[in-house]
Parts: structure tokens; C-alpha cells; sequence
């Protein structure tokens, strides 16, 4: 994919949920909240691998309401980026070759 300056354009991680989380709270609530989401979630934190998973947590996140909703909300809008960005280039890919 191309770049574009200033977004990440890659598949969001864990790493990168629980950095937009300690943005808002700080390391320590950040941390709290994403374990506490984990566990709802029913994963455990610094496994969590997939986008499936990661959109799981951000839901448990979202219940949480206030600030951790709008990083989950971030988090979902940054997941679904991704896959359509991907769809995307997987098409033109396909169109190309053919």
C-alpha cells in the first residue's frame, strides 16, 4: 500500500490500542482498563493476535463508556480502515494481473 503522511495504514495491533489508550489515561489506568477489557473480552492481555480478537476487546472497551469508548471507536474506525484499504488493493491487484 502506498503511504500517506502522517497515518499508519497498517493492520492495528494490540500494542497499538493499548498506546492510544495510555495517550488518554497515562501508562497505569491505561493498563487497567486494557486488562479489565481483555478479561470481558475473555483473552488474555499480550495475546491478543488477531483483528477478530482486538475487535472483541474494543468492544468490551466501548461498554466501559467515556474516553476508553472513543479509543475503542478509534480503534474499530483504524480496524475497518484497514480491511476496506486492504479489499481495495487486493482488487486493483486482481484487476491488474488479469
Amino acid at each position: 500500500m502506498q503511504a500517506i503522511p502522517g497515518y499508519n495504514l497498517s493492520e492495528p495491533t494490540e500494542q497499538d490500542a493499548l498506546a492510544a489508550l495510555q495517550r488518554v489515561f497515562g501508562a497505569a489506568r491505561a493498563e487497567e482498563h486494557w486488562k479489565a477489557a481483555c478479561v470481558e473480552a475473555l483473552l488474555q492481555p499480550g495475546r491478543v493476535r488477531s483483528g477478530a480478537e482486538l475487535g472483541r476487546v474494543a468492544a468490551a472497551l466501548a461498554q466501559v463508556g467515556g474516553p476508553a469508548a472513543m479509543v475503542a471507536r478509534s480503534i474499530e474506525i483504524r480496524m475497518r480502515t484497514f480491511s476496506r484499504l486492504a479489499e481495495r488493493q487486493q482488487s486493483l491487484t486482481s484487476q491488474a494481473t488479469q
